[in-house]
C-alpha cells in the first residue's frame, strides 16, 4: 500500500520522502524519538510542502447577511 501511496505521491511531483512508514513498538521511545528527529530534520531540508497556501483564511462558523450577499 505505501509503495502506491509514494507512486501518486511522484506522479503529483512531491518528493515520495516526504512520507514515512515506520514500524516501532510502544516499548521503543528512544527509537521513536530518533526516528522523528530524523523525519523533521528530513522534511526541514526538503523545504515547504508543495501544496501549501500560505494565504490566510478568514472562517465563518455561522453564515452573516454579508456572506450570503445580503448586505448592500
Amino acid at each position: 500500500m505505501i509503495e502506491e501511496t509514494w507512486e501518486i505521491l511522484r506522479l503529483l511531483g512531491v518528493d515520495e520522502r516526504r512520507l514515512r512508514l515506520k514500524w516501532i513498538s510502544a516499548s521503543e521511545g528512544a527509537a521513536f524519538t530518533e526516528e522523528i528527529r530524523s523525519f523533521v530534520q528530513l522534511l526541514k531540508e526538503l523545504g515547504d510542502n508543495p501544496f501549501t497556501d500560505n494565504r490566510k483564511w478568514e472562517w465563518e462558523l455561522e453564515p452573516t447577511p454579508d456572506s450570503l450577499g445580503l448586505m448592500e
